[in-house]
């Protein structure tokens, strides 16, 4: 496994990482006896997309989930590329409405920036800019 490479366990976020962004999809653990259409549905998926598809016991899940926090899945992904803030801006200047941008500064721990995250992508933020320096990176906690 790379380095860099995001882990993420639940139904909810490896259904976000097959429908937004397939290409990043790497391989897909599920628990070896799951009876679930939403596992179903994404074990579907990742294969639609070339992800590969391991059953493993709820063991081999939490040890690579890292927590008991699965729901019987466990995903692992590149991460998303970043953008220079040149090209964000080109971007957003191709855009028809005014975007919408959150701006984060010094978010050092990881749940507080996933939680920043989270809240953006429902409140329809159309780029969040963060520092590099002392903040938080994306790892697989911010994932979470």
């Amino acid at each position: 496994m790379a380095k860099a490479d995001l882990v993420i366990g639940g139904l909810h976020a490896t259904r976000t990482t097959l429908t937004r962004s397939p290409q990043d999809a790497l391989e897909l653990w599920i628990r070896r006896d799951h009876d679930s259409e939403a596992v179903s549905a994404l074990v579907a998926l990742a294969a639609q997309h070339g992800a590969a598809v391991h059953p493993v016991d709820e063991r081999t899940l939490d040890r690579l989930s890292g927590d008991g926090h699965h729901q019987g899945v466990v995903l692992r992904r590149r991460p998303p590329r970043p953008l220079e803030i040149n090209e964000l801006l080109s971007r957003l200047e191709e855009g028809a409405a005014t975007p919408l941008l959150l701006v984060l500064d010094n978010i050092q721990d990881p749940r507080n920036f996933g939680a920043c995250l989270r809240v953006a992508d429902g409140a329809g933020v159309d780029a969040v800019i963060h520092t590099r320096d002392r903040s938080a990176r994306l790892t697989s906690v911010v994932a979470k």
